[in-house]
């Protein structure tokens, strides 16, 4: 049996899909299932061995159950997103799909006995183009009013969007306005520290903390700046920020010392990296205090290597002078 194109491609993966345009009565038919609560297209995974109007008829014919012939073709569409099942769980996925509109039958009687990547049962649904609901591709709402005989190129990319990672013990995302009070008690534990004396904290002010939570917040929809909240159930226990310098991105943490020791700082960079990796970043970049000594073991378990070691000043003082310490640069350099 010929294998789906769906395959890993470097810490992502790769998928090629064929989706069918039925209409009727000015409604198009799509696919749900009791796992999801949003509708998708008729259609699959290209097999290898077969070309893509081959893979649409036979995925109509599996669907529906009915024999259907193409019109023509109407779409190609990449698509950058994060996946949700099977082997693209949390992987970050690029689609490349061609969407073809079918001749219906004039008795057209769909029956649907297929199941979804996941195992579970499909179901069939006619759905207005008008209808509140959740539907993929959601461009079908807009293009399909409006029907042009050429083909149209689009292109989807929601690699700067919200965010969701899984390991093991944690969950690691973007950071979004409501985080302000759990990283301000992060804050304060951080300045009652040892180590305060070598990285303040930036604020601890209500107002202050709530405002530049805010403006991280609103930054989830960039690749240069991106901040993530690291979680444990429901509870923030740490962040991370990556932002973009000249040709690598530079990347800060800060843990409450509640969970330090607990291996979740390591656990959540590793899932960071990974994910950095995918979005074909080849370098990163931090720096620490040098007396900073479980920040250093972080580092350099990570597989950085210090590179420089230099007097750097971040903060100033109650009387604003800087407060300069002996820092470490270090840098990784990612695999292609």
């Amino acid at each position: 049996m010929s294998l789906d194109m769906c395959v890993p491609c470097d810490s992502g993966v790769l998928n090629i899909r064929v989706g069918a345009i039925i209409m009727k009565d000015q409604k198009i038919l799509m696919v749900g299932n009791e796992w999801t609560d949003y509708l998708y297209s008729v259609g699959g995974r290209v097999k290898f061995g077969e070309t893509a109007e081959e893979a649409v008829v036979r995925e109509v014919f599996e669907e529906t159950g009915v024999s259907m012939e193409v019109d023509r073709l109407g779409f190609v569409h990449e698509n950058y997103y994060y996946g949700d099942v099977g082997i693209k769980l949390n992987k970050l996925v690029y689609e490349l799909s061609y969407f073809f509109y079918m001749k219906v039958p004039e008795h057209f009687v769909p029956v649907n006995e297929s199941v979804s990547d996941g195992g579970c049962k499909e179901f069939l649904r006619w759905v207005s183009l008008d209808e509140a609901v959740q539907m993929y591709p959601d461009f079908f709402r807009t293009e399909l009013k409006f029907p042009v005989n050429t083909v149209k190129h689009l292109v989807t990319d929601e690699r700067g969007k919200k965010m969701l990672l899984k390991t093991e013990r944690l969950t690691v995302r973007r950071v979004n306005a409501e985080d302000w009070r759990s990283i301000q008690d992060i804050w304060i534990d951080f300045s009652k520290a040892d180590l305060a004396q070598y990285d303040k904290p930036h604020m601890t002010e209500d107002e202050d903390v709530k405002a530049h939570i805010a403006r991280w917040a609103a930054a989830e929809n960039h690749l240069e700046h991106m901040y993530f909240a690291v979680c444990l159930e429901n509870q923030v226990i740490g962040y991370i920020s990556a932002n973009q310098r000249s040709g690598h991105y530079e990347i800060g943490y800060c843990f409450h010392s509640a969970y330090h020791g607990k291996g979740y700082a390591k656990e959540s960079h590793l899932a960071l990296i990974s994910y950095l990796k995918s979005l074909g970043i080849r370098k990163l970049s931090a720096g620490t205090a040098i007396h900073n000594v479980p920040s250093v073991k972080l580092l350099k378990s990570l597989g950085f290597k210090q590179v420089a070691r230099e007097k750097v000043s971040f903060y100033k003082d109650e009387q604003g002078s800087d407060i300069v310490f002996d820092g470490g640069i270090f840098e990784l350099e990612l695999e292609s």
